[in-house]
């Protein structure tokens, strides 16, 4: 019994040495646990897909050597690695978009990891494309990469609740710990394990990775729902503002995390508010501007909100010196106005016939007809 309980104690300090940060679970915050537990499970069908793309690619590589030869197929190995170099490049110029919409950056990363790794399975039928197919993929993979790396960061700040950032970076991802290895390291070392056995079963090629390439996307997905941020980007204030208009009540972190959505359908009227917009897209004309200046007075905000129902979205101009709570400000009315969408109401119902100068709404009789301060 002891002896039993000494090599559980070992292989409990081994996990924690090795796996887990400093201090776990007191150091990280709770959603560490899933977004880990989901990461290995990714890393480990990405071990097994990589074994089956990394054959495809050597047996279109043989068989194209029958074609061009081995130094054809050097060139074409080299070329097809500066494809790569290319996308890490032209990634770049999103840098600040990876910031704001760091769920959605990673979610399209792993579905571009996953295009590339397709890409390199077709190789091996169709070898006379080697060179255009392996190169596409690479390029893919690539800007997979960047957006991962860029994205890493970010994310396991919001984990660290002790000043442990380096801590956990290295537990969670494939840099090796000085006294370890990290999870998607071992991880990923599992999945290869896994992918060169199954390889040796003689298992159809393309239904086998169909299925582990499933896999590894719900597995991707499931990890970026695991993660919570505490600040407001476009979806999650676009969710926030509908939440509150409909109810009163703005959502708590968790819930507006949950349903912020991370695919280019079910947007929460986001891409309908222009944050930061020009003139000359806000305002259809002079009299317009006239009209947005004379509502937002330039000493009382910092910011000026036209609503178009030519293109039926809101725009925000901000004028010089605001803040971020400024931003936040002209957003909430942008999505107020785009909410309601009276103007646009307007225009169609009059367009169908309706006569809105007579009404039969029965408001009450009492009115207000003038305010004065009250008196000290």
């Amino acid at each position: 019994m002891d002896e039993r309980q000494t090599h559980q104690d070992l292989l409990r300090s081994l996990v924690h040495a090795y796996l887990l940060p400093n201090g776990f679970p007191d150091s990280v915050a709770p959603q560490y646990g899933p977004y880990m537990a989901w990461r290995g499970v990714q890393y480990f069908f990405g071990g097994a897909i990589s074994v089956f793309t990394t054959q495809s690619l050597l047996g279109a590589l043989g068989v194209a050597g029958r074609y061009s030869g081995e130094a054809a197929a050097a060139i074409n190995w080299v070329i097809k690695d500066g494809a790569g170099r290319l996308g890490r490049l032209l990634f770049a110029r999103w840098g600040r978009e990876l910031d704001c919409e760091l769920k959605q950056f990673r979610l399209a990363g792993d579905l571009l990891m996953e295009a590339g790794a397709a890409l390199e399975l077709a190789t091996i039928y169709a070898p006379p494309a080697f060179l255009p197919l392996a190169c596409t993929a690479n390029l893919s993979k690539n800007l997979a990469a960047v957006a991962a790396s860029s994205t890493r960061a970010p994310i396991y700040r919001t984990f660290a609740l002790q000043n442990n950032l380096a801590d956990i970076t290295a537990k969670a991802s494939r840099t090796p710990h000085p006294t370890g290895e990290s999870v998607a390291n071992l991880a990923d070392i599992l999945g290869t394990v896994a992918g060169i056995l199954l390889s040796r079963a003689a298992l159809p090629r393309l239904p086998t990775f169909c299925t582990l390439s499933a896999g590894y996307l719900i597995a991707s997905r499931r990890e970026v729902d695991s993660v919570e941020l505490p600040y407001m980007n476009r979806a999650r204030l676009a969710y926030s503002c509908r939440r509150y208009l409909e109810c009163g009540a703005v959502p708590g972190v968790a819930e507006a995390n949950q349903r912020e959505p991370l695919l280019p359908w079910g947007r929460y009227n986001q891409g309908r508010l222009v944050l930061g917009a020009t003139v000359e897209a806000a305002c259809s004309g002079p009299s317009e501007l006239r009209s947005a200046a004379g509502l937002f007075r330039e000493g009382s905000y910092r910011y000026m909100v036209t609503y178009r129902p030519d293109t039926k979205k809101a725009y925000v101009l901000l004028r010089e010196g605001a803040t971020a709570m400024d931003c936040l400000h002209a957003s909430f009315f942008g999505h107020a106005a785009v909410a309601c969408m009276y103007p646009d109401f307007v225009a169609q119902a009059e367009r169908q016939g309706w006569k809105l100068q007579q009404t039969m709404l029965n408001p009450r009789e009492s009115r207000v007809l003038r305010v004065t301060p009250l008196q000290a």
